[in-house]
């Protein structure tokens, strides 16, 4: 989820998705540095947070940890 969108940022859409019971883990994409932003991420009930920039392999763990946490050890031991 990017955080900073044109018409409805990524905190309202996720409160809205949460309040709606949706469930599934949000990964948020900003350039703040999470300690920067960490109490509106609890807030809107965001999971996780990437740093942009990125390497695809940290989303990749990242979403592998929240989908599937036996996924992610093993991931973590290769």
């Amino acid at each position: 989820m990017a955080l900073h969108m044109p018409v409805m940022d990524g905190y309202e859409a996720s409160k809205m998705m949460r309040e709606k019971g949706i469930s599934i883990p949000i990964v948020a994409l900003t350039a703040n540095l999470p300690k920067e932003i960490e109490d509106q991420i609890k807030e809107a009930g965001i999971n996780d947070v990437v740093v942009k920039p990125f390497l695809p392999d940290e989303l990749f763990r990242k979403v592998l940890t929240h989908i599937s946490p036996a996924a992610a050890r093993l991931q973590n031991l290769r």
